[in-house]
């Protein structure tokens, strides 16, 4: 506080002297909210466990979003059946051309090596002839009832060269029907629900 010293000048005719003016310093001062504590403290951040986890929960959720994508698609170019003679509309059989050469790789599926889109065709792994089938037990696919191939469905379906779709032709022979380095599809089914793949063995390669 700045002591008051009063002066002929700063006395009043009333003979009271004027209140002092008070500085900055004098005023009152409001008071400060107050602090949290937990405010101040350090964020954690995740331990090496953590990260993980939180990796592992975004991975979870990519391949799931990536799943629900490929059910929807897989649904639709499934959903429209070819005609009488087993032919879709050309921008049907583009899209599902893509889905089956985007599926593996842009690989022929009957020799396995890479091919052009451009060049390559649409074609079933099970021929048309075995709509029905057995297995002999030379491993030979013979007409019969066992078996109930998927005909137009997807897994059925593979891209590849001209040349190796007609040098496979209608084969009995099972193994030439999908390239043993391509990844095995459910080609067929069975009454009891399960499964004849393609190729039965796959082998690394390519």
């Amino acid at each position: 506080m700045v002591a008051f010293e009063p002066s002929e000048d700063s006395v009043s005719d009333s003979g009271v002297p004027p209140a002092p003016v008070l500085g900055s310093s004098d005023a009152p001062q409001a008071a400060e909210p107050a602090v949290d504590a937990e405010s101040l403290a350090p964020k954690a951040t995740p331990d090496g466990k953590g990260r993980r986890r939180l990796r592992d929960r975004l991975a979870g959720a990519a391949v799931g979003a990536v799943k629900t994508y490929d059910k929807v698609r897989r649904s639709m170019l499934e959903a429209e059946e070819p005609d009488a003679s087993g032919r879709w509309s050309p921008e049907h059989r583009r899209k599902v051309l893509r889905y089956v050469y985007e599926r593996d790789g842009g690989r022929c599926g009957v020799c396995g090596a890479e091919t052009r889109i451009q060049a390559a065709h649409v074609e079933r792994i099970v021929p048309k002839i075995f709509a029905y089938f057995d297995i002999s037990k030379a491993g030979k696919a013979v007409q019969g009832t066992r078996y109930k191939s998927l005909l137009h469905k997807l897994d059925n379906l593979q891209a590849s060269h001209t040349y190796c779709n007609k040098n496979k032709g209608n084969t009995a022979d099972v193994t030439r029907w999908r390239h043993p380095t391509m990844p095995p599809l459910a080609v067929a089914l069975a009454e009891d629900g399960s499964e004849f793949r393609v190729p039965s063995e796959p082998v690394e390669g390519h």
